[in-house]
């Protein structure tokens, strides 16, 4: 048999990187932390390793951690949407509403799952005390993304709830007339 050459340390990494990915893939991101964790440890300044560590982070919510993670891939790679998303929805978790805003607000309009960080920014905001315009904003993007399920209380006998309830219809349902739904 053919003796193979050692593994250098970025082959190393990339390796620990890939199997990490695989175990997030299979939906076990806490199988997938101790691979991507000796990735980082061999290579951190990939931008990559950092963000698949912190997001492995998340999913099993450990916050803190993802923080770290995630705010030292925003440093080094900059640009990717995903991070503002997992860091405001970081922030959020740990109570945090001012910081999950800010990270949230741009993320909200960008994301790709757009009505998820939707969600999380009109609820960060409704925590935060900010007038009902925002919230209400950010609440119809995540229902119109389908993220959120109206849901209004009416009485029959009082006609309590009646306007509400034609209010989202009116604003969120499709017109048949229009051929699609607003956006």
């Amino acid at each position: 048999p053919t003796a193979h050459p050692p593994e250098s340390d970025a082959e190393l990494a990339e390796r620990l990187f890939y199997r990490g990915r695989i175990e997030m893939a299979r939906g076990q991101a806490a199988e997938g932390i101790p691979f991507l964790s000796r990735a980082v440890a061999i290579d951190s300044t990939g931008p990559d390793y950092q963000k698949y560590l912190g997001m492995a982070c998340f999913v099993v919510k450990r916050y803190p951690e993802a923080l770290v993670r995630l705010r030292e891939a925003l440093i080094l790679q900059g640009e990717d949407l995903d991070l503002p998303f997992y860091i405001g929805a970081s922030f959020y978790f740990l109570g945090n509403y001012e910081l999950a805003a800010a990270y949230l607000g741009p993320a909200a309009n960008a994301h790709r799952p757009r009505g998820e960080a939707a969600r999380l920014m009109a609820l960060a905001l409704a925590r935060l005390g900010e007038q009902q315009e925002g919230v209400v904003y950010y609440m119809e993007q995540a229902l119109r993304e389908g993220h959120l399920i109206p849901v209004c209380f009416v009485s029959a006998r009082t006609g309590a709830g009646v306007a509400e309830l034609l209010d989202v219809m009116v604003r969120l349902l499709p017109d048949p007339s229009e051929g699609n739904p607003p956006k």
